[in-house]
């Protein structure tokens, strides 16, 4: 979420099975280089079109739980 970390653990949460065991961690952009990658694109989708656009061809499928 672009808010808070609690909407993402709620949504993890209730949609995890219990094997394979699934370890997360919210981590600061600042210390985790490659989430810059897919942190602008989540953000280019929700800006609404003139950004989602802007990915052209570059995603190809957006799955909304």
């Amino acid at each position: 979420s672009r808010q808070d970390d609690v909407d993402d653990e709620r949504t993890i949460h209730r949609e995890r099975q219990r094997e394979p065991r699934l370890v997360f961690e919210h981590r600061r952009g600042i210390d985790e280089p490659l989430l810059w990658i897919p942190d602008g694109v989540a953000w280019a989708v929700g800006a609404g079109p003139r950004w989602s656009e802007a990915l052209g061809t570059k995603v190809s499928q957006i799955i909304e739980v």
